[in-house]
């Protein structure tokens, strides 16, 4: 088993299954997931790191905890949960994100994040080796992040789709890195 990949797995499973269950598919709702999300995997895997005595992640945690900052400043600059953000529109019996500027927002941290993640951990699949099971793991995971980030840049979807997007993104790296986590040390 390999415990470093433990806390990344929960987290990440954790917020796609917030965002799957929400209600609102709100941007302030996807900034506030994201944030957490990065803030706890970042501490998280620092602590493990340091228990275990490995560094090869530190890279990741860094990234993680400056894009909780980034997230957490873009929610509070834009009115956080101040405003409307839940809105009922009678004609088409749907719900949106009346702040404009959240959306916004939400889309340029997480592509940002998402380009700089998934390019450390292609560094770190190289370095692990792409033959090795755990060079192989960082390339999928970073796959995922940079489509996430090339969805999010290239198409730019509504409020609903960003949002819904991201937790699918975090259902698929929470069960990779899940796998990952219980998958054999060497090999």
């Amino acid at each position: 088993m390999r415990i470093i990949h433990i806390p990344r797995a929960v987290f990440a499973l954790a917020g796609g299954l917030f965002i799957t269950f929400s209600q609102s598919h709100a941007a302030v709702i996807g900034l506030l997931v994201f944030a957490l999300f990065a803030l706890l995997t970042g501490i998280s895997t620092l602590l493990v790191e340091r228990r275990v005595g490995e560094k090869k992640l530190l890279p990741l945690s860094v990234v993680n905890l400056v894009g909780s900052v980034f997230a957490l400043v873009a929610l509070f600059q834009t009115g956080g949960f101040q405003q409307a953000w839940y809105a009922y529109a009678p004609a088409t019996h749907s719900t949106y994100s009346p702040n404009a500027a959240q959306l916004g927002l939400l889309l340029i941290v997480v592509a940002g994040w998402a380009l700089v993640t998934g390019s450390i951990e292609i560094y770190l699949g190289s370095k692990e080796g792409f033959s090795e099971r755990s060079g192989r793991d960082f390339l999928i995971s970073a796959f995922f992040s940079i489509a996430l980030a090339v969805l999010f840049l290239l198409v730019a979807p509504d409020v609903v789709s960003t949002v819904g997007f991201f937790g699918a993104y975090l259902m698929l790296l929470g069960v990779h890195w899940g796998i990952a986590a219980a998958g054999e040390g060497k090999k």
